[in-house]
């Protein structure tokens, strides 16, 4: 079978661009005798040296990324370049499909939070993504979603016979290769001025992951409690970043509080591990990958009780109101003031996160494949 693959927003890092590359490594590994081909705006090392030929569509100097991202890579790059190989099945991995193009589409939808948070979303870019979500669900042969959360909502708000819909979850494989302890805190130190036991926060920063109220529940628990941790947030502003961060509570804390910008795995590796307590607490996910990767490396984790992310953190999370800023506070310090129930938490949590394999999600997309060729 002959697979193109479409990365889009290749060139930033992020769930959807994980899922895709771990995805095609282990499809890689079950079927070699497939031919793969990955469109995309850049190289991804990880798939270099395997069996799946990238071709990187790189946005001409003159017009600008968002255009290309949006607009010129969908529709034009990836038909011009997908004609020349003629697959037999392309499978676009975030939203949003060509308008042009003969081989049977797959689209993948992680979640339909432009239109259950469409205020999260700049005005123009908002409309436009609900434009294009209604578009792929029905141009698409069938639709890939993480989490029965998310088909509900995509039956729901788009009015999709739900058989068109197979629900494929993600797993956790990012890189566990560090040093020892001792290394890994000098290093933490080194690159971002960690000195005191923490508390992680890791993803993007949009109103929709709520950074803004665990920022207030951190500044409640160093007020309360005289708590010695600092809080790291480590992830690079997107759209209505800095307005989602801008709270009173930051001002009384700020000293505490370590903003690193994006991190390579092998730093967020050292994070996840190092950490005292995980906090995820976004409004919606169509899956919640971070809360997956922290268990997997044994972190005691807080997280929303809404959408997807209790389907995920099963009973192995303190879950909680991610608009209460009293109960994410409450999560946090259930957890730094029982370090048994700590403890046990994380047993739980790396038994959860077994429970998820790439090579299941690997098996599951090909049998989508072979249903539509």
């Amino acid at each position: 079978m002959k697979i193109a693959t479409v990365i889009g927003w290749g060139h930033k890092a992020g769930g959807a661009r994980r899922t895709a590359v771990s995805t095609l490594l282990e499809m890689a590994r079950l079927c070699p005798d497939n031919q793969y081909v990955v469109y995309s705006n850049s190289i991804h090392t990880q798939l270099n040296n395997t069996a799946v030929l990238q071709e990187a569509l790189k946005a001409p100097s003159l017009v600008p990324q968002v255009i290309w991202d949006q607009f010129l890579f969908p529709h034009i790059a990836v038909p011009l370049a997908a004609g020349k190989f003629k697959p037999e099945v392309i499978h676009y991995t975030n939203n949003i499909v060509s308008c042009c193009g003969s081989a049977p589409a797959v689209v993948s939808i992680y979640d339909m939070s432009p239109f259950v948070l469409p205020k999260s979303f700049i005005y123009l870019h908002g409309v436009y993504q609900r434009a294009y979500f209604r578009f792929a669900v029905k141009k698409a042969a069938k639709i890939i979603t993480i989490s029965e959360n998310s088909k509900t909502d995509i039956c729901r708000i788009l009015k999709i016979n739900e058989k068109k819909i197979v629900v494929i979850p993600l797993a956790a494989n990012i890189a566990e290769e560090t040093g020892s302890i001792d290394e890994v805190t000098v290093n933490l130190q080194t690159r971002f001025g960690i000195t005191a036991p923490f508390i992680l926060y890791a993803g993007p920063i949009h109103p929709r992951k709520n950074v803004g109220r665990l920022i207030e529940a951190y500044a409640q628990l160093k007020m309360s409690k005289g708590i010695p941790h600092q809080l790291v947030i480590a992830g690079s502003l997107r759209w209505k970043g800095k307005e989602a961060i801008q709270v009173e509570s930051l001002n009384k804390v700020k000293e505490d509080v370590i903003f690193t910008g994006g991190v390579t795995d092998s730093d967020l590796v050292n994070l996840y591990k190092s950490c005292d307590v995980f906090v995820y607490p976004s409004l919606y996910e169509g899956f919640g990958l971070p809360v997956l990767e922290a268990m997997s490396l044994g972190a005691a984790v807080v997280t929303s009780n809404t959408s997807s992310l209790p389907e995920v953190a099963g009973d192995a999370a303190i879950l909680v109101n991610p608009r209460e800023v009293t109960d994410v506070s409450r999560g946090i310090w259930k957890i730094l003031d029982e370090p048994e129930f700590a403890k046990q938490l994380r047993k739980k949590g790396m038994e959860q996160a077994k429970q998820f394999s790439w090579k299941n999600t690997a098996e599951k997309v090909l049998k989508v494949f072979e249903s539509v060729v």
